[in-house]
């Protein structure tokens, strides 16, 4: 099994307490993984469309580091980054879920 996208590091980085650097390498971090998992779900499209929502999220994600609403913006990438964890644990569809984060 894959390793979960929603972690230990992913959750200090929510953290208010968490310094920006640190937030910004697990963001990093977390798009890294994203792509190496895009060349293995070539083939599936629900996990790609998955990905790239989790990719769109996480990219919208760093640029309110700092500001009032990153908190909204975490929450947002976490919940895509839980569907991702669930389709890869299950390997089913969740169909009929528009991305939040485009």
């Amino acid at each position: 099994m894959t390793k979960p996208y929603v972690d230990f590091n992913w959750a200090i980085a929510g953290s208010a307490d968490t310094p920006q650097e640190q937030v910004v390498n697990t963001i990093v971090s977390k798009l890294i993984q994203l792509c190496e998992l895009s060349v293995a779900a070539e083939e599936m499209p629900d996990i790609m469309r998955q990905i790239l929502t989790c990719q769109s999220c996480l990219h919208n994600l760093k640029s309110h580091i700092g500001e009032a609403d990153f908190t909204h913006y975490f929450y947002l990438a976490d919940v895509e980054l839980e569907k991702l964890d669930g389709l890869l644990e299950t390997g089913e569809s969740e169909q009929g879920n528009d991305p939040e984060c485009y």
